[in-house]
């Protein structure tokens, strides 16, 4: 894992961290309002409701395998929605090519990850729209195919100042595991979605 990557998640790790630590006071003296919560209350979205909101994205990062591999551009799409707040699911394509540093094959991978979503609120810049979730699928590679299961945090910043915004610009952060031989991967990319 490279120091950029590895600073990237402590930071992610560290905003959450202290956005959970500060609501969780301001909650305990009853300063906060349903609406504006970090942890938003269960509910069903009724039906046009703007929480419900489709997306489909592009994914573009660098997938970083352990072992003997380099780092290599991942791109691929992304689409979901929220049936159910807060929260989401989905489902992530992307495909990646690692050269090997030894005498072994490339690595070449594509995987297809259903993904459920936990999606924060309330009023703190970027945790309102951030998530965290768990992805699970098959991982397609030159040797067969694989499941593979990754934890995923990331974030959704709408690209004007309003929540029913058309575009948005984030990231997410995967740590992508399969079973059989292969290696896990940790994957940080850069995701535009455009919202329906």
């Amino acid at each position: 894992m490279n120091i950029i990557t590895r600073t990237l998640l402590s930071v992610f790790a560290v905003s959450i961290s202290m956005t959970v630590a500060s609501n969780a006071v301001a909650q305990n003296e009853g300063e906060l309002s349903s609406d504006s919560k970090t942890f938003p209350e269960p509910r069903k979205v009724e039906l046009g409701e703007p929480a419900m909101r489709p997306h489909i994205g592009v994914v573009l990062g660098v997938a970083n395998p352990e072992g003997s591999y380099d780092a290599a551009p991942e791109f691929g799409l992304d689409i979901g929605f929220q049936p159910y707040i807060p929260f989401g699911i989905g489902a992530t394509l992307t495909t990646s090519r690692n050269t090997s540093r030894t005498s072994a094959s490339d690595l070449e991978r594509t995987s297809l990850l259903a993904k459920g979503t936990y999606n924060f609120g309330g009023t703190t810049p970027v945790i309102r729209h951030s998530w965290v979730g768990v992805a699970a699928g098959p991982v397609f590679h030159q040797d067969g195919t694989d499941l593979g299961i990754a934890p995923v945090v990331g974030f959704d910043i709408p690209l004007r100042d309003d929540d029913n915004a058309p575009l948005s610009l984030g990231a997410d952060a995967k740590y992508l595991t399969v079973t059989g031989d292969e290696s896990a991967a940790l994957s940080v990319n850069a995701i535009m979605k455009y919202w329906y």
